[in-house]
């Protein structure tokens, strides 16, 4: 072995020429190594808690969403509720009150204080209206159940919108007259006769919006139907000089059981699905429905329907694509009949 040599334990050789600056090289590079360890774990670990707290921003966004919607629902459930909770009221009125009528000169008829004559016409006469509007709301009541759950026939055939706004003001004729009111129909030359429709719901469509303009409208008032067109729709209006609906309620006219609080006030009858019905029935026809209103001027109520395809002369009740023919139509078709009393 040379001079500088030396053995081990074991007896090989080793090396110890290594100078200090070697092993000062050496060692820099270890600690180099691990700060740049350090430095990545620790960038890493960074990156991981701006992830989670990416994550939790994002969850806690997220669940302060779904609170704000579950407040929605909440609100809009209780609302709901008070509708419900005042319709039933409504309802209860509506079917009482005619009811009580009847009854009452039933009984005074039974028991002989009202005998043949004029007084026993009177009595029929009233009884037969009270007979009527009972039948109303109930047609009405069945109508909107269908018409919400999807189960409304519609039975597509031509439907001429200036007959049906005629149909409608004859059988309200005896009305107005009563009331002193006005109720015009106004269709200027050229305008498209047809849309493509159901022909009974239509006419509860326009049937509901000039009984609702008639019954918003004080004795001595005026209520027009206009049916105009333009290059692709139908347009009917119905326009009243009735007590109309302040600004802030406007937006719910079309909502299930909403009065204006103008009706409320002034006890006018209804159940609140009049214009509901519409809605949901013109929606069902492809086209638009809405409303413009001053307080204490009047309101005008507009319905926009696309333009018929379907020619004249083709067979009535044309069956729609949702659903089965049944007897609906046929007792729809008494809307118009029992609006007059």
């Amino acid at each position: 072995m040379g001079k500088g040599d030396h053995q081990d334990v074991t007896g090989a050789p080793t090396n110890s020429g290594s100078s200090p600056e070697s092993e000062m090289h050496r060692e820099v590079q270890r600690l180099r190594r691990r700060l740049e360890r350090e430095r990545a774990a620790r960038v890493e670990a960074e990156n991981i808690g701006e992830r989670a707290t990416s994550d939790l921003y994002a969850s806690l966004r997220e669940l302060r969403e779904l609170h704000d919607q579950q407040d929605e629902a909440i609100r809009r459930l209780r609302d709901l509720d008070h509708a419900k909770d005042a319709f039933l009221s409504t309802v209860s009125h509506e079917l009482r009150t005619p009811l009580t009528s009847i009854i009452a000169y039933l009984e005074m008829i039974e028991d002989g204080d009202i005998v043949a004559g004029p007084g026993m016409t009177e009595a029929v006469d009233v009884m037969s209206r009270n007979a009527h509007r009972l039948r109303q709301l109930v047609e009405e009541l069945l109508t909107f159940s269908e018409l919400e759950h999807q189960q409304e026939t519609m039975v597509v055939c031509p439907v001429d919108l200036v007959e049906v706004a005629g149909q409608v003001q004859r059988s309200l004729m005896p009305l107005a007259i009563r009331r002193r009111m006005s109720v015009s129909v106004e269709a200027p030359d050229g305008v498209p006769p047809w849309v493509d429709g159901d022909a009974a719901l239509l006419e509860r469509v326009v049937l509901n919006l000039v009984n609702n303009a008639v019954k918003f409208t004080p004795d001595g008032g005026s209520v027009c139907v206009r049916v105009t067109h333009d290059r692709t729709h139908v347009v009917l209006e119905v326009i009243d000089t009735g007590i109309g609906i302040p600004a802030d309620e406007q937006d719910r006219v079309f909502a299930r059981f909403f009065r204006s609080s103008r009706s409320v006030a002034e006890e006018i009858q209804g159940t609140g699905l009049g214009l509901a019905l519409v809605a949901t029935a013109v929606e069902r026809h492809h086209g638009t429905v809405w409303l413009a209103s001053t307080e204490g001027e009047g309101t005008t109520v507009t319905v926009r329907l696309p333009v018929g395809t379907l020619r004249s002369s083709d067979p009535q009740g044309t069956r729609g694509t949702r659903g089965r023919v049944d007897a609906t139509a046929s007792r729809r078709g008494t809307a118009a009949g029992s609006a007059a009393s």
